[in-house]
């Protein structure tokens, strides 16, 4: 029905405007083509509106075709309403408007529900887009709250939140966090509550208008933190990296020189050894003739010698012959009398063998038996250390059990208690999170319960490995070390958990 009537309203609209329009162009100085003005001003809507219409039909928001559509209208009904002899003066516009009221708004009904029926038609086509516009804020605000209201659109439009529940949770969210801040510091005025609250407390009401709930604006001081190391870290990594660049660069640099000077050497060392061969050949070719000759005077001497030496074996010879012959007959007498003594002692050693095998063999099973005796003993006594070292082994683990299970009790009561005391307290995000990691230490040290005292030599902070707090918050290890460091820090300060602050742990 809308798009049908749309056109009817248009029609009608601008043949009633028409007249007005072409006088005020005759006599703006349009002449003969006074007629093109008011038309290609009502053409120039509907262009304009049409374009809009189609844009937003396809998901794509054109908002200054549809503010130039809406500012030629204005004019459209500026001058249908005040007449054509008016002076374009705000003056003179509001003396034409004050002179005929009802005429000039009887000449803006028909552009005005023109207009109208568009934003409607496009309010459509939008939804059959599935584009989701912004939501409208009920009139009952608007006439209850004229003064909050406006201020509430312009925070709607300037942080980009389309949806009214959305923004209205914002600010009863705000309002709450602005309450509980005022009696944390025991004041009602918000101007004192500036001075004397903290600008990480007071970062909600800086970044409202920025569409930042509470939670999110109070998680920004630990988001910035981590971003710093992160910045850290990296240029850390890129100054290692060029460090190690330039340590390469050098490495290689100093084998290029190394290179070069062995070549370097190696070209003198060729050239030295070049030089002493060419001496050496000369050296052989000057000394040959000497040589020779000394080698012949050197193969006579070998002559006579060897001749003075066979002579003088020849002589050695005969004396040994000449002994020989005289023992002989001595020899064979005691070479009879040695082979009796020789047998004799064969026999005894024979007996003597024999009687010693059979020792040993006497010995060697008697070993044998003892061997085996042990051996059944040892497994016996090993059977039963066994027996009894698994059966205290299952009473240990028993016990390691309960002991588990009431620790793993005691934890939980002692960490809700903790948190109900640390929401008691309005403690900060980040310290209610140093505390829980506290209590992961005492949890960690039960050797330590109930310790009045505790120093930072008793306190193995590697028994909460930094993946286990990393992993229940989200952050990098960097970060979960300094929560772990702050943690101890806590317990060496007489940090027990929920106890101190009067809840029962």
């Amino acid at each position: 029905m809308t798009l049908v009537g749309l056109p009817v309203v248009g029609v009608i609209g601008f043949a009633s405007s028409f007249k007005e329009l072409k006088a005020f162009a005759g006599r703006a100085g349009f002449g003969g083509l006074d007629w093109t003005f008011p038309i290609g001003l009502d053409i120039g809507i509907l262009v304009f509106l049409a374009a809009d219409l189609a844009l937003t039909k396809r998901g794509i928001s054109a908002t200054w075709l549809r503010m130039t559509a809406y500012l030629m209208t204005a004019l459209t009904v500026v001058l249908n309403g005040t007449g054509a002899h008016v002076t374009l003066t705000v003056s003179g516009v509001w003396k034409a408007l004050a002179a005929d009221p009802l005429g000039a708004l009887s000449h803006a009904v028909m552009p005005v529900l023109f207009v109208i029926g568009v934003d409607i038609a496009r309010s459509v086509l939008r939804r059959a887009a599935g584009v989701k516009g912004h939501d409208a804020i009920p009139l009952h605000r608007w006439l209850l709250a004229p003064l909050a209201t406006p201020r509430l659109y312009r925070a709607m439009r300037l942080a980009g939140i389309t949806s009214y529940a959305e923004m209205l949770a914002q600010r009863h969210e705000l309002e709450g966090y602005r309450v509980w801040l005022a009696q944390k510091h025991g004041t009602a005025k918000f101007r004192r509550l500036r001075k004397v609250a903290s600008d990480e407390e007071l970062l909600p009401f800086t970044m409202e208008r920025e569409g930042y709930t509470v939670r999110e604006a109070l998680a920004l001081p630990d988001l910035w933190e981590a971003q710093e190391r992160q910045m850290q870290e990296e240029k850390g990594r890129r100054a290692e990296a060029e460090r190690r660049a330039a340590e390469e660069a050098e490495a290689v640099a100093e084998a290029e020189r190394a290179e070069r000077d062995a070549a370097t050497k190696i070209k003198k060392l060729r050239a030295e050894a070049r030089v002493q061969a060419a001496e050496a050949q000369i050296g052989a070719e000057t000394g040959t003739a000497v040589a020779t000759a000394e080698a012949e005077a050197e193969r006579a001497r070998a002559a006579v010698e060897l001749a003075r030496g066979e002579a003088e074996q020849a002589r050695t010879r005969a004396e040994r012959l000449a002994a020989i012959d005289a023992q002989i007959e001595e020899t064979e007498e005691q070479a009879a009398r040695k082979a009796k003594a020789a047998a004799a002692l064969e026999r005894a050693a024979e007996e003597e063998r024999r009687a010693l095998a059979a020792k040993r063999e006497a010995e060697a099973e008697e070993a044998k038996l003892l061997a085996e005796r042990q051996a059944r003993g040892e497994q016996e006594a090993r059977a039963a250390r066994a027996a009894r070292q698994a059966e205290a082994d299952r009473a240990e683990a028993q016990r390691l059990a309960l002991e588990a299970a009431e620790l793993a009790r005691r934890v939980a009561v002692a960490e809700a208690a903790a948190q109900t005391a640390e929401e008691y307290a309005g403690l900060a995000p980040r310290a209610r999170r140093e505390r829980a990691v506290a209590r992961m230490l005492l949890a960690a040290h039960p050797e330590y319960a109930g310790a009045a005292t505790l120093t930072a030599e008793m306190i193995d902070e590697r028994r909460v490995p930094l993946e286990t707090i990393a992993g229940r918050w989200g952050y990098s290890q960097t970060v979960a070390g300094e929560y772990r460091q702050k943690a101890k820090q806590l317990l060496v300060e007489g940090y027990r958990g929920a106890a101190e602050e009067g809840f029962p742990v």
